[in-house]
Parts: C-alpha cells; sequence; structure tokens
C-alpha cells in the first residue's frame, strides 16, 4: 500500500497542472534571488500600447476596406475579422489569403494603403500620455511590453508613441509574446528587478492572469479613471485628474 501512494503522488505531482506551478513558482524564486535590487523603492510601472495607451478607430479602417473593394459593411468586417486572425504569420499573406478565398482583387500598393489608413486612424487615449509624464516626473521608470507586427511596430514608431519608455520590448523583435512566460522573463531581464517590484498595466485579463503568476502586480486597464484609482491604492500619487 506504501508503495502505491507513493507512485500515486510521484504522477500527481509531474502532472502538467502541478509541473507549471511549479515551474513559475521556481522562476519567481530564481528571479528574487538574482535580479539586482533597484535602489529605489519605486515600483516600475509597465504598459501595454494597444487598447491602453491607444486604441485604433476600426470603423474607419472598415469604412476605407468597404469602399475600395466595394463590399458591404459586413463583407469589410468579416475580411476584417480573418485578416486579423491569420496575420501573426504575415499580415500581407494575410490579406492575400482571405481576399483570394471571397474573389477579390486586392488593387496595386494595397498594403501601402492600408498601413496609410490604419496610421491616421490611431488615436492616442485621453490623459495616458499625461499620467505617463506625471509619473516620470515623480521617478518612476515607465517601459513598454507590447504584442505587435513588425509592420504595426513601424506606423507605430513615425507617430513617436514609444519615445516614453525605457526599455521598449516588442514581441516582433523580442521573438515572444504575452501572456507567455518567456516574454515577462525577458522583461525582468531587461529590467533588471525582481518581480515584485513591477506593475504590469494591461487590457488583457489573460496577460494579467499570466503577470500575477509570477509574481508580477497587474492591473487590468478598463478606463483613465479606473488605472489611476488603483494607482493611488497602491499609494502611487500625484497623478493628474482627468
Amino acid at each position: 500500500m506504501n508503495i502505491f501512494f507513493l507512485l500515486f503522488f510521484s504522477a500527481l505531482f509531474w502532472h502538467p497542472f502541478f509541473k507549471e506551478r511549479s515551474e513559475a513558482s521556481s522562476f519567481r524564486n530564481s528571479a528574487v534571488a538574482n535580479c539586482t535590487k533597484s535602489s529605489s523603492l519605486k515600483p516600475v510601472l509597465v504598459f501595454d500600447y494597444g487598447g491602453v495607451l491607444s486604441t485604433v478607430d476600426k470603423r474607419e479602417v472598415s469604412a476605407f476596406v468597404q469602399k475600395r473593394l466595394s463590399l458591404s459593411e459586413e463583407e469589410a468586417l468579416s475580411l476584417l475579422r480573418e485578416v486579423k486572425k491569420k496575420k501573426r504569420r504575415s499580415e500581407e499573406r494575410a490579406w492575400k489569403e482571405a481576399s483570394k478565398k471571397r474573389g477579390l482583387t486586392l488593387p496595386e500598393k494595397w498594403m501601402e494603403d492600408v498601413d496609410e489608413r490604419i496610421l491616421s486612424s490611431v488615436h492616442r487615449r485621453p490623459h495616458m500620455m499625461e499620467l505617463v509624464r506625471a509619473l516620470k516626473k515623480e521617478g518612476y521608470r515607465v517601459a513598454l511590453l507590447s504584442n505587435i507586427s513588425k509592420r504595426e511596430a513601424r506606423y507605430v514608431k513615425k507617430l513617436g508613441y514609444y519615445e516614453p519608455f525605457d526599455p521598449v520590448l516588442l514581441s516582433c523583435e523580442i521573438k515572444a509574446a504575452k501572456p507567455h512566460r518567456r516574454a515577462f522573463k525577458i522583461l525582468l531581464q531587461n529590467l533588471k528587478v525582481s518581480p515584485q517590484e513591477v506593475i504590469l498595466i494591461d487590457d488583457q485579463e489573460q496577460n494579467i492572469r499570466a503577470a500575477r503568476l509570477l509574481g508580477i502586480d497587474g492591473i487590468p486597464f478598463h478606463s483613465y479613471e479606473q488605472l489611476r484609482e488603483a494607482l493611488l491604492q497602491r499609494k502611487i500619487f500625484s497623478l493628474p485628474a482627468a
């Protein structure tokens, strides 16, 4: 009987669920032991980009696709949804495959035109950059960790939206995306701090959950007012009101 229970609990320990939790715990402990302690007690605030600092007016993009390809509103939205689903491999290839499936011929220089339209449809969220500047003025480090394609990153850089942040970690450059643990490991290695010294601000719940598993504090983003209140609760003061 003793041998039976020993084998049972050994198998239970190596179940993928417990193994993943064990690896996460091991990573937290090693991060705390190996990371250089920050000279300041102030946490590092790590922002997501899309959905937090800015939004894309999807109606403008949809209207552009609808007009250029002579589609109905529903057809344009369906095409955009399929492109979004496939574009992790290649955005240009995603457009070609989705349009071919519908019997559409894309106009010449289509990707350039789409880029230009998306660029003009990106809008900063009100008050967010003022918040970032206020945090920097108060001595807080602000970093960026964003899941984004190379094409999208190019036109965000053109707008100068990455300038206040250091480091700027983009999934297309670090070859790792949230919510995978490797993305957060690269973040901590670049920041040279322990997980407990980091606050992640992200609009995706799965990213917040993954960060918390590693000991990183996470604030799910819904609005500027909600974020400001969450930061005030963490005793981060001198924040501009909306």
